[in-house]
């Protein structure tokens, strides 16, 4: 049994759980973060903030940013695991992978969780954009 056929089933079940995990909860952060501005510019002037909710509802969008990130590791992990052992990928971008990784789960300063980013960007663009030869043994097989 080749990797692909063990492993690499349980690892895309990780990376999809993962991916849909901190898609989730990067909305919910999103929401609780724009759900202040929204309902304060609504209500206008009939509507005061209470400065200890205001803490309250950062504090727990925040929180949830960082957890989404963290969530989010196992997805570069798994990808980088599958490209590593695969060659599906350059090594250089499964190298990248585990820096996103280790990017999402020290998310809690901005920067690394633009790391983060940062590696969701360059893996779609090289997918988008990759040479054309990767695409002939993928064609082949299929016929």
């Amino acid at each position: 049994m080749s990797f692909a056929e063990g492993a690499g089933g349980r690892v895309a079940s990780i990376a999809l759980a993962s991916g849909t995990a901190f898609i989730t909860l990067l909305a919910v952060a999103g929401s609780s973060f724009t759900a202040i501005a929204f309902v304060v510019s609504e209500a206008g002037s009939e509507f005061t903030l209470e400065p200890n909710t205001f803490r309250l509802l950062s504090g727990f969008g925040y929180l949830t940013y960082v957890v989404a990130f963290m969530l989010g590791a196992p997805l570069a992990f798994g990808v980088g695991a599958v490209a590593w052992r695969t060659r599906i990928l350059p090594r250089w971008l499964a190298a990248v992978c585990f820096l996103a990784g280790i990017g999402g789960l020290v998310s809690f300063t901005f920067i690394t969780s633009l790391v983060y980013i940062a590696w969701i960007l360059l893996l779609s663009g090289y997918l988008a954009f990759r040479p054309s030869a990767m695409h002939a043994p993928a064609a082949a097989s299929h016929s």
